[in-house]
C-alpha cells in the first residue's frame, strides 16, 4: 500500500549570481515505507544540490489522492466532508477527506476540485489552502523494477539458475550452518 509523506529538507543552493545560501523545500513523497521515501528523496534532489542534503522532516500525511494538471502552478490542499453510513453501526458517521490539487490559485483549485473530485454521495469542500509543497514525486519503483529485470534478462550476463544449481546451493548452506 503507498503512502503519501511529507519530507522537509535542507541544503546549500547556489542562485543565480553565484552565491550560496542555505534553502528549505517540502516535497510530497509516495512510498512504501519511509526508508523508501527517504531514497527517493535523496535520489531525485542529489543532482541538483552542491554539498550534503538534510533530511530535516519525514512523516506520513493524511493526504489521500493527488491531482496534478502539470502546469507548473502551486500545490493547495484542500479538505472535503462527507456523512456516510457505517455498515457495522448503521449511523450516520462523517468522514474528511484530503486532496492536493496543483493550480495557479485557489479560486482554480476549488474549481479543479469540484469538476474532478467524484463522489456519489454529498460532500463539502471545507477548505483550500497554500501547502507549502515545491514539488510531487509518485510512486514509480514497481515500473524501474521491472524494467531493470526485464534488461537483466535479454542481457548475455543472464543465466536463469537450474533446479539443481538452487538445490545444491542450498544443501551446502545447510552443511556450513
Amino acid at each position: 500500500m503507498h503512502i503519501w509523506y511529507n519530507c522537509r529538507v535542507k541544503y546549500l543552493k547556489v542562485n543565480e549570481n553565484g552565491k550560496e545560501r542555505k534553502v528549505s523545500e517540502t516535497y510530497l513523497i509516495e512510498a512504501i515505507s519511509f526508508s523508501e521515501a527517504e531514497g527517493i528523496v535523496l535520489n531525485k534532489l542529489a543532482p541538483f544540490t552542491k554539498n550534503q542534503l538534510e533530511i530535516t522532516t519525514l512523516a506520513k500525511t493524511n493526504i489521500s489522492e493527488v491531482f496534478d494538471f502539470e502546469d507548473d502552478g502551486l500545490w493547495y490542499k484542500t479538505k472535503i466532508s462527507y456523512t456516510d453510513v457505517n455498515e457495522e453501526t448503521e449511523k450516520a458517521q462523517k468522514f474528511n477527506k484530503y486532496i492536493l490539487v496543483s493550480a495557479k490559485d485557489i479560486k482554480q483549485a476549488y474549481e479543479r476540485i469540484e469538476d474532478n473530485f467524484q463522489l456519489t454521495i454529498a460532500y463539502d469542500i471545507i477548505s483550500v489552502q497554500d501547502s507549502g509543497i515545491l514539488d510531487v514525486f509518485p510512486y514509480e519503483f514497481a515500473h524501474e523494477t521491472l524494467d531493470e529485470h526485464e534488461a537483466l534478462e535479454s542481457s548475455d550476463k543472464y543465466e536463469e539458475p537450474s533446479e539443481y544449481e538452487s538445490y545444491n546451493e542450498n544443501k551446502e548452506d545447510e552443511r556450513n550452518l
